[in-house]
């Protein structure tokens, strides 16, 4: 009977166990980091769209008392009308009324802090933001334009813990289906500033520029982040 000849097998030795795993390790790392990376990426594009939403809703906001004003500039102003003829000219006036002849600044390598503090020289009660919630011309229920414009005097803005946005509070501390948020608590990251046109018309500036800023400190990210926008209104008292 012919003999069975038995093939001999060799294992892999330490060092070559070694190295796989060491490649192995390196490659689950670098995989790893990406996907950090990743996930970071997409958190800030989150952060940012907020950031975005938020301003595009203050932008909205203006345009909306400014149209509503300048309809109405034929108007003779009388609040013992029902509703009253000027309804959203006591809101102009309140956007306007601490209007800059120039922009704050507003440098690359400024921080959040730098740039949201109330104890900046070029802050004070200059910035305003706007109520959207509870936005709506006079005459209407529930109005009260201190409610609506808001500043650093009766408002607290602070640096943005997490994404700029509006803190509501409302009247009911509970989350009942009658509650209604709609004052404004804290105003974290956004600051608006109106900046007058040189130019005047009856004595008058000819248009306001509204600079919509927002400025957060992303997740992962060592430099604060800052998005600025700017909205120009024609002066509808220019041109009664």
């Amino acid at each position: 009977m012919p003999s069975i000849a038995h093939k001999q097998f060799k294992g892999e030795t330490i060092v070559e166990v070694m190295f796989a795993v060491a490649i192995f390790g390196a490659v689950a790392m670098v995989a790893i980091q990406m996907m950090n990376r990743g996930s970071v990426v997409a958190q800030a594009a989150v952060e940012a769209q907020q950031a975005r939403n938020e301003m595009d809703a203050q932008a909205s906001a203006i345009k909306f008392i400014h149209d509503g004003f300048l309809a109405e500039r034929e108007h003779h102003n009388s609040a013992n009308t029902d509703p009253p003829s000027r309804q959203f000219e006591e809101l102009w006036n309140l956007i306007t009324s601490s209007a800059r002849t120039a922009a704050p600044p507003y440098h690359d390598n400024d921080t959040c802090t730098d740039v949201m503090s109330n104890d900046e020289p070029f802050y004070g009660n200059q910035a305003f933001i706007i109520n959207t919630r509870a936005l709506r011309p006079r005459g209407a229920p529930g109005y009260d334009a201190s409610n609506i414009v808001r500043r650093p005097s009766d408002t607290s803005f602070i640096v943005a813990p997490i994404y700029p946005r509006l803190v509501f509070t409302g009247d009911d501390v509970t989350l009942t289906e009658t509650a209604i948020f709609d004052d404004v608590s804290s105003v974290e990251g956004l600051q608006v500033f109106a900046i007058e046109s040189n130019k005047r018309i009856n004595g008058q500036p000819e248009y306001y520029d509204f600079h919509i800023r927002a400025c957060w400190r992303p997740a992962g990210q060592l430099r604060d982040s800052k998005l600025s926008t700017i909205t120009r209104a024609l002066n509808p008292k220019a041109i009664e």
